[in-house]
């Protein structure tokens, strides 16, 4: 017969594994950017006010490979919760016109970090994920 909490609770669960299967790509990506070579690059700017309103600070770098000269904005990782202090710290670690480690993927010289590896929030996604997916098995399981 049908049962519409079986569905709905099918449904949570459909995007909790979806969720944990991001989670574990953000974090698959992250180790590999532990491995990558580095070369010097320069802050060029680096201000709290960023183009859009999600308070991530604005820091663009440039690097050079094999003569050819690449400009990047950091990226942050999609967990990054961004705060006025959040924003303040970065801006006054990396200053422009310093010089600073560029990580970069060697098979794709225009994909480039200043922070390889994972972060601790990584692993937020995958966790509520799971989370997500073990409660609504278990509820499946219970009422279902």
């Amino acid at each position: 017969m049908f049962n519409p909490y079986s569905i709905i609770l099918g449904l949570f669960t459909a995007a909790g594994l979806i969720t944990t299967l991001w989670g574990w790509s953000v974090i698959v990506k992250a180790r590999k950017t532990a491995s990558w070579p580095s070369v010097t690059g320069i802050i060029e700017t680096s201000t709290i006010e960023a183009e859009s309103d999600n308070m991530l600070p604005e820091i663009r770098f440039s690097y050079t490979i094999d003569g050819k000269t690449y400009l990047k904005l950091l990226e942050f990782p999609a967990s990054t919760t961004p705060t006025q202090e959040f924003s303040r710290n970065y801006v006054e670690r990396f200053s422009p016109g310093e010089s600073v480690s560029v990580y970069y993927n060697p098979d794709n010289h225009d994909q480039a970090t200043l922070e390889p590896g994972q972060h601790p929030g990584d692993w937020m996604i995958l966790a509520f994920g799971l989370g997500t997916m073990a409660l609504m098995l278990v509820a499946l399981l219970l009422g279902g």
